[in-house]
């Protein structure tokens, strides 16, 4: 499938600077086959159509392009939240686009060409959802850009306070990026750490997954912690959606009861509209200010777990 790949990376290479407000606000060329990629197709065309004469050989295709494609949304504004339904659009898309592919007889910019504007259609409809969903559509129109990107493990330490204490059980890293850099730089301390992330590979220590359900452990874990990952996101839908703060409140105290008493959740930055409804019989909170070049305000959090049970604030004063 060689040839193939060779036409996605020249469609790639095309439109690597395109933005994510490219997307949304249908920039043409994105809809049309370029003069050298129309080119490609024709010099190569019976080759494609036989790289790709099997079902399998064009499903592989499409679910790769389809990774890709929303790969790059959540590195381009991470707070977006592809649904199943979300991600099975995108899917059905490239799976449209890669039959018309291998089955062309006519020139590049007829059948090809106008299939290619009809699934950047579809493309900039099912992002402009997913971005009404968490409010972000006018920030992005107005060139806001979130990209996510990974720090080094030292600074996360620093910045979340890890401590001796906190590395004695299981540690949980909830966002820990693709590549789940401060798990392994854990892990190799000889430290029992794991980490989960929407676009984590399960090899063992990083799983799959999000924090809307996170693992158990036995016994519970002794310390989660998440650096610029969960509590910023719950930030940005605090202020932008109301349905999204909902399930990201929910999400909170489920982390909270996935603690051993004495255990902590460790994260930055500090979420006060939240940490200030705890019980403070069963949670003890404690916010250390981060000193920025900007001179901004911002915190760290330490929530540590006291006692099992709920941690909704009493309705009357117990003595």
């Amino acid at each position: 499938m060689e040839t193939a790949l060779s036409l996605l990376r020249h469609r790639l290479n095309e439109n690597e600077h395109t933005t994510l407000r490219d997307i949304v606000s249908g920039l043409p060329k994105l809809r049309r086959i370029s003069k050298p990629m129309s080119c490609f197709l024709s010099r190569h065309q019976e080759t494609i159509r036989v790289e790709l004469s099997s079902a399998s050989a064009r499903q592989s295709l499409a679910v790769g392009m389809a990774n890709g494609f929303l790969a790059y949304l959540l590195d381009r504004y991470q707070y977006m939240r592809p649904s199943a339904q979300d991600r099975a659009r995108v899917l059905d898309s490239y799976r449209a686009m890669t039959d018309v592919i291998a089955d062309a007889t006519d020139e590049p910019e007829g059948s090809a060409g106008t299939a290619l504007g009809a699934h950047h259609d579809r493309l900039q409809d099912i992002t402009l959802g997913m971005l009404r969903s968490v409010g972000a559509l006018d920030d992005v129109l107005n060139g806001a850009a979130p990209i996510c990107r990974q720090y080094s493990p030292s600074l996360q330490c620093e910045i979340l306070g890890l401590t001796g204490d906190d590395l004695t059980g299981p540690l949980l890293d909830i966002g820990c990026g693709e590549a789940a850099e401060l798990v392994g730089f854990l892990r190799s301390q000889g430290y029992p750490a794991w980490g989960i992330d929407r676009l984590a590979s399960d090899h063992g220590q990083a799983m799959p997954g999000d924090w809307f359900s996170p693992p158990t452990a036995p016994g519970g874990w002794r310390t989660i912690v998440a650096h610029l990952s969960f509590s910023l996101h719950f930030v940005h839908a605090h202020l932008h959606s109301g349905s999204e703060a909902k399930r990201y409140a929910i999400a909170y105290m489920t982390i909270l009861d996935r603690l051993q008493p004495g255990g902590s959740f460790l994260y930055a930055p500090s979420l006060p509209f939240v940490e200030r409804l705890l019980d403070p019989r069963r949670f003890h909170v404690v916010a250390s200010p981060l000193h920025l070049p900007s001179g901004g305000a911002v915190s760290s959090s330490r929530v540590t777990k006291l006692v099992q049970g709920s941690g909704l604030p009493p309705e009357e004063d117990a003595g």
